[in-house]
């Protein structure tokens, strides 16, 4: 009995050993990787690379896929692009199916057939490909610094060799490699010259995965052909392309925005403004407040419904200090059209009633929008012109530009921080806007409002930084390029927006008449025959101020007119607000509250290739290298 049981536990622990010895020594990796470097004398590398991998079926399904770098940041921030020409590509010494795509910074090569699974087994692979603009040359000598076995690679390499061959009048004065992952600055390698112009390097030790190793090589000058100028200046070419376009791009738009805000977007020339005691003849508030602003406000909402309690068709109480309650108190009155609508869609019969807070009220949404949309219908088109057909084709002539540095870089980091970009200094322009122009809230809770946006953007911008968004040429080129541009087409959105000639005569009367309505009672002195100040007179005028945003100043005149004793004793009878205290009130606080008001309730709620021998010379610091994976 003893021994029955001794011996199934022994042969269940040698099970054990051998499966997971099978499973270890069977684990998808690369089993020898040898890469032959033969520089030309015009600068040419022809490149092999034969890379044997087992394949279990894991990763490795259809094939391979190798990663080749072609594009390299230069420690000056500039760009440095090397030509790269697959030539060949087998499996087993036998021509394999591949397909390429490109990647941020260089070419990615599936090798492989979409349709085709691999069976388990080893398969060795070659691949043939030419690279130029790898060699530096130096004042004594030139040099090659290749990273012959990238560090890219998710599979560990059992072994990996490489060989440099140079010219035959090639004299190798030095040579070092570095081994590790990128950055290391190991030396677990062995260099075999194997005569004056050739040299092989071997790892004395497996590399896991990630690691790889870079070779320096250095000879004496004249053995290979250094650029001429017209090679520099293509490559200069090529390598500043994307400053170029961007430059380019930039001045395109600023001078098609330029001549077309010339053409379209200059106001017409203007009179001396001068006083008006009357508002434009068939203007209602709102209207003067669209013309004048060119765009509807809030405020236009509070100046028609205080223009419709002016009126008599409304009442208005207050119960707190953002709660009004408003009452049609008539029939009917001499409404304006943009009035009408309000009455029509907020008052449907006589005591109907709307409370106002700031909570969300859908009807006033719907019963704002159809307003606004009769406002512009009957005064924004004939008046005045945003021109914005010409802004839209500014923007597709900066976008063109900025598509081309897309396709060049094929940077995705790239592309993610423009976007980016410009959706942030879309946003910055609407802080700042609206900043400066509401007036519905104090200052500095507009700052500190409109500031959330702005600290979002920064927080944003210093979490790209941190993942290194912004590090490449193609990036930095692409970002400033989206900033200017979009910061120059909302500028000339609005220059273009210009007032047609009889739009331009309407502003200057209701600029006149703001002009009345804003000075103090001591300057009126000054104007021809005003107008008696009358309590009759400063509530039929106070719809006006709201809308003009001159509410203050016109009850500060009225005050100045009055006695206290006039203020206290006036006859609530002959006041449409409830007295003289009310109409000032309303002129002095409840208006701007109001405006805030209306506009709460109708809104909805919601790698550098440095010389191998400075101190700056690592693993994966040279050209070429990459890495590889399966597919």
């Amino acid at each position: 009995m003893q021994r029955f049981i001794k011996f199934p536990l022994y042969t269940l622990f040698i099970f054990f050993v051998s499966g997971w010895l099978t499973f270890a020594f069977a684990q998808e990796r690369i089993l020898d990787y040898q890469t032959d470097v033969t520089v030309l004398e015009d600068g040419t590398l022809l490149v092999t690379e034969t890379i044997q991998v087992q394949a279990q079926g894991q990763q490795i399904k259809r094939g391979i896929y190798r990663d080749i770098p072609t594009t390299y940041d230069n420690a000056d921030g500039s760009r440095h692009h090397v030509d790269f020409i697959l030539t060949d590509v087998t499996r087993d010494g036998q021509p394999e199916n591949f397909h390429t795509k490109a990647q941020a910074n260089g070419t990615r090569i599936y090798i492989g057939n979409q349709n085709v699974i691999l069976p388990t087994a080893r398969y060795t692979y070659q691949i043939r490909y030419q690279m130029k603009r790898m060699i530096q040359f130096g004042d004594s000598t030139d040099e090659l610094f290749f990273n012959v076995i990238g560090t890219g690679f998710v599979f560990p390499i059992d072994r990996a060799k490489a060989r440099i061959q140079l010219p035959e009048n090639a004299i190798i004065s030095d040579s070092i490699a570095y081994t590790g992952r990128q950055g290391s600055r190991e030396h677990n390698a062995n260099l075999s010259p194997i005569n004056s112009h050739t040299i092989e390097v071997e790892s004395s030790q497996p590399l896991s995965p990630y690691e790889g190793i870079s070779l320096a090589v250095a000879w004496n000058k004249g053995v290979i052909s250094e650029p001429t100028l017209a090679d520099k200046l293509r490559w200069a070419w090529k390598d500043g392309m994307l400053i170029l376009i961007a430059i380019a791009g930039f001045a395109a738009t600023g001078l098609y925005l330029y001549f077309a805000w010339s053409k379209v977007g200059r106001d017409p020339s203007k009179d001396t403004i001068i006083a008006r005691f009357t508002p434009p003849k068939d203007l209602s508030p709102a209207a003067c407040q669209l013309i004048l602003d060119r765009k509807y406000r809030p405020r236009g909402m509070a100046a028609a419904l205080t223009n419709m309690v002016a009126k008599e068709y409304l009442s208005i109480e207050q119960s707190s200090k953002r709660v009004f309650t408003l009452t049609r108190i008539k029939e009917s009155a001499d409404l304006s059209p943009g009035e009408a609508i309000l009455a029509a869609r907020l008052f449907p019969s006589l005591n109907s009633k709307l409370t106002l807070n700031r909570t969300y009220n859908p009807s006033l949404k719907s019963a704002t929008a159809a307003f606004k949309a009769k406002l512009n219908n009957e005064y924004g088109r004939t008046n005045f012109s945003t021109n914005r057909q010409y802004a839209i084709f500014g923007a597709f002539i900066a976008f063109v530009p900025l598509l081309a540095m897309i396709l060049l870089s094929n940077n995705i980091e790239a592309v993610a921080s423009s976007i980016f970009t410009i959706v942030a200094t879309f946003i910055l322009g609407q802080s700042v806007r609206k900043a400066v122009t509401q007036r519905s809230r104090p200052l500095i809770l507009n700052i500190l409002t409109n500031g959330v946006p702005v600290l979002f953007i920064i927080v944003m911008l210093n979490s790209f930084q941190q993942f290194g968004f912004f590090e490449s040429a193609a990036a930095v080129a692409m970002i400033t390029y989206s900033f200017c541009t979009t910061a120059l087409l909302g500028l000339f959105t609005w220059l273009l927006e210009a007032p047609t000639v009889a739009g331009q005569k309407l502003v200057e009367q209701i600029e006149g008449f703001k002009l009345y309505l804003s000075v103090a009672e001591k300057d009126r002195l000054n104007f021809q025959h005003p107008p008696e100040m009358t309590l009759g007179l400063f509530e039929e005028y106070l719809p006006y101020a709201i809308a003009l945003g001159v509410e203050n100043e016109w009850g500060m005149a009225f005050e100045s007119t009055l006695s206290n004793t006039e203020l206290t004793t006036a006859s609530a009878s002959r006041s449409r607000f409830g007295g003289s205290r009310r109409a000032l009130a309303m002129s002095t606080v409840v208006a701007s509250q109001l405006e805030s008001t209306i506009a709460s309730a109708s809104t909805p709620p919601s790698s550098s290739s440095s010389s191998g021998f400075s101190s700056s010379g690592s693993s994966g610091g040279g050209g070429g290298g990459g890495g590889g994976g399966g597919w």
